[in-house]
């Protein structure tokens, strides 16, 4: 799986009941679990929180304190986006999944070739969500996608960026076979193997079904945030590594599956862009998927890097980072490649 180049990665439960019971939330999906949500802190008339007076609240399953504010001041959050890397994608690659393995699940979106594909378990579908897997629509490499799938027994509905492209009854019946110790998955199967490469935005799982009218409400809302965002600056430099910082066992991360550590360069050289410090720390993927990364540099080594001032990457902000220490004082930067 690729890290996610998320703003907000997020779960909203229209079923609010769970979010006051930890016990509930860790059952459904197996496993300790954070889950975020906006709730309407205007006057009460947005529930499909498309405005920009939206509260950004959430609970951790684990450590006891409930549900609680995450950014106290209101503002408006991005609904479901959807980014692939490749049009060349096989297994299909997982998106978002809510399962056990590669051949037992609820529903599984995901991507094989370059179109989307649902899997979604019912008495008729199977346990696998196989019978039939229904080609949803096809994705371009590289842009953003605003997705919403929709389901009632019998129905299923797709929108894409406000446009309804999918009206299918090939998926029958209800959840009455839904199978107990599921786990949610962005980006790849629970057992692995089903990698998929892209970048997801705003993922949000209603329990109701979503009619036409509302998925265009919530593209519009959208939309103009998108159309207006600046890409973030990257720079190539060529730097020698001076410090480098141990990767963590696996263990000791937990609950986190993926962990970035930081590393200490001297800049020899900049090749583009703009980077007026002589010496940086960079942060790279050291463990993804529960799965180290070896990066294969030594002190000494002079390497070409592609960064990113991590101050322009605050979807990284929740992630498992290992900080060096040594160097409080020096700019901290993302290895985007």
């Amino acid at each position: 799986m690729r890290c996610f180049a998320s703003v907000f990665i997020g779960l909203l439960l229209a079923a609010s009941a769970l979010a006051d019971v930890p016990s509930d939330i860790r059952a459904l999906t197996g496993a300790r679990t954070r889950i975020a949500w906006c709730r309407d802190a205007g006057d009460g008339t947005d529930p499909f929180a498309n405005g920009e007076s939206l509260r950004l609240v959430g609970i951790d399953t684990d450590d006891g304190r409930g549900e609680r504010v995450i950014l106290g001041q209101p503002s408006g959050y991005a609904k479901p986006l959807i980014t692939p890397d490749s049009a060349e994608q096989t297994g299909p690659a997982r998106i978002i999944s809510f399962s056990s393995d590669a051949s037992t699940r609820n529903f599984t979106l995901g991507q094989h070739g370059d179109r989307l594909v649902l899997r979604l378990r019912t008495p008729f579908t199977g346990p696998n969500g196989t019978n039939p897997e229904v080609e949803i629509f096809p994705v371009a490499a590289g842009k953003p996608h605003h997705v919403i799938l929709a389901y009632m027994p019998d129905l299923l509905v797709g929108y894409l960026d406000g446009r309804q492209v999918l009206v299918s009854t090939r998926v029958q019946g209800d959840f009455g076979n839904w199978a107990p110790g599921q786990r949610l998955l962005f980006g790849d199967e629970w057992t692995g193997g089903r990698d998929w490469a892209g970048s997801l935005e705003g993922v949000a799982i209603y329990s109701r079904f979503i009619d036409m009218p509302e998925a265009e409400q919530h593209y519009a809302a959208f939309a103009p945030r998108l159309n207006g965002r600046k890409s973030v600056p990257r720079i190539a430099v060529e730097a020698k590594l001076i410090a480098v910082t141990p990767t963590p066992a696996v263990k000791d991360i937990q609950p986190y599956r993926r962990a970035l550590v930081e590393y200490a360069y001297d800049v020899t050289k900049v090749l583009d862009g703009r980077c007026d410090a002589k010496r940086i720390l960079v942060a790279h993927w050291a463990i993804m998927d529960a799965q180290p990364i070896p990066l294969g540099r030594k002190l000494g080594d002079v390497c070409r890097l592609l960064i990113e001032r991590m101050a322009d990457n605050p979807q990284l902000e929740s992630e498992r980072r290992i900080v060096n220490e040594g160097y409080v004082e020096v700019p901290v930067y993302y290895e985007s490649k």
